[in-house]
């Protein structure tokens, strides 16, 4: 059986400036989405996912799914 391997990014400080594209821009909370984003990698090790979780990356705000 092969192993589910889930590639993440913690989410930057930078993420208020992430792409949009179809949607007016509202502030992002950066607690709240770090957050969602852990419960998120909690789900995916719930599958039977390993994660690797990168560091954040200020330069690249949309980077948290790699």
């Amino acid at each position: 059986m092969e192993k589910l391997i889930a590639i993440t990014r913690k989410v930057s400080r930078s993420i208020g400036q992430c792409e949009l594209t179809h949607l007016d821009r509202i502030p992002i909370d950066l607690e709240q989405a770090t957050l969602q984003h852990r419960k998120y990698e909690e789900a995916l090790k719930n599958l039977g996912a390993e994660v690797l979780s990168l560091p954040e990356e200020p330069r690249l705000p949309d980077a948290v799914f790699v």
